[in-house]
């Protein structure tokens, strides 16, 4: 006799779990990223467990039995169990100048997915999640001196983007795979500068950005048939190619400039206005060896010249290619 439970009782663990780590997740602390993560919507996530991060974030054409495919929503197809994937992760930084050097790093949530198949026949698996998409956490602080005196200035950024997908695959006739993932983005982003003056002749002042980003996207994907009778070598087998194209379309995005002077806090302007964040596209390949060794080969571009926000684009940013 085989349990097996309800798919109600698997959403109302979903459900629930999706409330625990939203309360629980750790937040974004400064400095768990490099300056740079000021840039754009910060550093970007490829991969959120520690299977996708030791294949060095490959496997668009990859599809297991036994492991939820994050890259490729077309992957689902060779699902035979439901599966449940979560992660914690720890991010470590090593900073220096001709000064100092120093090391930050924080553990945080990375994301959870749940996974089950719907029919083997057809290939349709279905999947649910939430991830991490982008993080921004820095910390820059310098000591200054003016006719005024010596005071110090400090710039801060933290938040990130996350992301809630829902998705499913579909076999088509002569081994050919599809997939699609409708997806919500949402976040938050503070962006903090300040000037604090160690004597009282001159008054501190601080402001904040505050940018929450939200709306809708898609990644669809597509793996090839087992090419690997064609090559006919037989120490190769499941050789197949993929490719997938992550689409955002514009983030409707409130904007909060608040500043903190001696007359109190202030805010000063509120808006809405659009992010534009570049599509990506991803292709690669993937193949058994000798029946024990999968090897994964990915190639992914970004063209970050193209991001955007509040219909203005970045001369300091290019686009991204990933090995």
């Amino acid at each position: 006799y085989i349990y097996r439970p309800k798919m109600k009782s698997y959403l109302k663990f979903i459900f629930l779990l999706s409330v625990i780590i939203l309360f629980f997740a750790p937040e974004h602390f400064p400095q768990t990223s490099s300056p740079y993560s000021r840039i754009g919507i910060g550093d970007i996530y490829y991969s959120y467990s520690a299977r996708t991060l030791g294949m060095g974030q490959s496997g668009i054409a990859d599809a297991q039995q036994n492991f939820i495919t994050f890259y490729n929503p077309a992957g689902l197809y060779n699902l035979r169990r439901t599966r449940i994937e979560f992660s914690l992760n720890y991010f470590g930084t090593f900073l220096s100048d001709n000064d100092f050097s120093a090391y930050y790093g924080k553990a945080k949530f990375g994301g959870f997915q749940f996974a089950f198949p719907v029919s083997n026949r057809y290939g349709i698996g279905a999947v649910f999640g939430l991830v991490p998409f982008s993080n921004v956490s820095y910390k820059v602080t310098s000591n200054n001196s003016s006719v005024n005196g010596n005071y110090e200035t400090s710039y801060e950024g933290k938040g990130g983007l996350s992301k809630i997908f829902v998705g499913s695959s579909y076999k088509l006739p002569f081994d050919l795979s599809i997939g699609a993932t409708l997806d919500y983005y949402f976040g938050t982003i503070d962006y903090s500068s300040s000037i604090i003056f160690p004597d009282e002749t001159n008054a501190d002042a601080a402001y904040t950005n505050e940018y929450r980003p939200k709306g809708i996207g898609t990644t669809v994907g597509i793996i090839s048939p087992d090419l690997s009778p064609i090559l006919n070598i037989g120490s190769i087998t499941n050789l197949r190619f993929g490719f997938s194209y992550n689409y955002i379309a514009k983030l409707e995005t409130d904007t909060v400039l608040t500043s903190v002077t001696t007359l109190g806090t202030d805010t000063v302007t509120t808006g809405i206005v659009n992010m534009k964040v570049p599509g990506r596209l991803t292709a690669g390949l993937s193949f058994m060896l000798n029946k024990k060794y999968l090897l994964s080969l990915d190639y992914a571009f970004q063209p970050w010249e193209n991001y955007s926000f509040n219909e203005k684009s970045f001369n300091n940013l290019a686009g991204r290619f990933k090995f």
